[in-house]
């Protein structure tokens, strides 16, 4: 019982003379502090300031960098409270994927990396954030917008031309040119033509897409083709495709018979069942998913694309 006390009261000795610890992997906050020429915000970590600098705004901390602006000017700071840049920009986004966008007084936008090296000149109109390695950028005023895309570089790879773009997703963006749409690569080639009015994707995952267009309000499924423009399935083979898995997707015959596909359109599993569904949470890591031979008879099928039926008998290639 002494040894306890005695181990409280030097616990309690130790607090009250040497504070309360902190957490030294805690990210940094800025806090409000009240001066003659009004509110101003200084960096803290554990409680403690971080420097004796004041910003009159201050963002969050993203990918370790906040935006601070002191002198009506932005710049960054690391969570060491230092600069990575001086005060110079009119305004600034937040870093996302190892890049920030940054303007001038005039609104124009350009780059700069996590160093705090600009890597475009501020000249866009318009500017997204990097995906996939690349970030769309735009020429020209509303509704005259020209877009292409600069690598991380800082070059540009896709030079601007097309009235909107999306971003890359699978090294896939979908782009227009007035009215009329189509798809590209991350090359920049155009891996279909860019002719119709209305065209849908389904992200089949690998670079791969099925593509649909709407025909009078109708729908048309014009095939599944991969990022380097080579289809793998035309149309007319199917009547449509949908994701499954990293290796497979589902094909449809028909309207209403379905069966899975590999990436290079190899048919693993015959166009035999009502329905295919990928597998639920609860049995994710065992199976891929459930193939429904009529209602209320399915199989669940395995990574290597054989059946075991709901009683868990041995697996064996799917009917």
């Amino acid at each position: 019982m002494k040894k306890t006390i005695l181990f409280l009261a030097i616990l309690i000795f130790n607090q009250l003379c040497f504070g309360q610890s902190f957490d030294s992997s805690a990210t940094p906050e800025f806090h409000q502090i009240t001066t003659m020429s009004g509110i101003k915000y200084q960096l803290f970590s554990n409680g403690s300031a971080v420097n004796e600098v004041l910003y009159d705004e201050v963002k969050s901390f993203h990918e370790g960098l906040a935006a601070v602006k002191r002198d009506d000017k932005w710049s960054f700071v690391n969570q060491k409270g230092n600069e990575i840049i001086s005060p110079t920009f009119h305004d600034v986004s937040d870093f996302k994927n190892g890049f920030a966008i940054v303007m001038n007084n005039k609104l124009d936008k350009g780059f700069i990396n996590n160093s705090g090296k600009l890597i475009t000149p501020i000249k866009y109109f318009s500017a997204r954030f990097f995906e996939e390695g690349y970030a769309a950028i735009a020429f020209g005023t509303y509704p005259n917008l020209k877009w292409g895309f600069i690598n991380v570089d800082g070059k540009e790879v896709i030079l601007p031309k097309y009235t909107g773009v999306s971003d890359f997703k699978d090294g896939i963006s979908k782009v227009s040119i007035k009215d009329k749409v189509g798809f590209i690569n991350n090359t920049g080639k155009e891996i279909t033509q860019i002719i119709y009015y209305d065209y849908g994707s389904n992200h089949l995952g690998n670079g791969i897409i099925s593509l649909t267009i709407d025909v009078n309000n109708r729908t048309s499924f014009e095939g599944v083709i991969n990022s380097k423009g080579d289809w793998i399935f035309k149309k007319g083979q199917l009547s449509g495709a949908k994701s499954f898995s990293d290796k497979y997707f589902i094909i449809e015959k028909g309207g209403n018979k379905y069966g899975i596909s590999d990436h290079n359109g190899n048919i693993k599993v015959e166009v035999n069942f009502m329905d295919i569904r990928p597998i639920s949470e609860e049995f994710e890591g065992l199976f891929l998913g459930r193939l429904y031979l009529e209602r209320g008879v399915f199989f669940y099928v395995d990574s290597d694309l054989n059946c075991v039926n709901i009683e868990g008998s041995p697996a064996s290639p799917c009917p």
